[in-house]
């Protein structure tokens, strides 16, 4: 029977290479949760300056 080819490859992985793709994931996942706080983070800005303005200048 042949051995998985998958948990051969795994053990070949040179460790320089490893930590470079470690490394341009810990970047990826950075910009990303950093895109995410942006989107989130307009409309959640945007909305709670209009609840102040609402509160300081009340309408009607």
């Amino acid at each position: 029977m042949e051995p998985n080819r998958a948990s051969v490859k795994e053990s070949d992985v040179d460790p320089e290479l490893a930590a470079l793709v470690s490394e341009l994931n810990r970047k990826r996942i950075k910009l990303f949760v950093f895109v995410i706080g942006i989107v989130a983070g307009l409309p959640a800005g945007f909305y709670g300056a209009r609840w102040v303005y609402q509160l300081m200048f009340p309408q009607g």
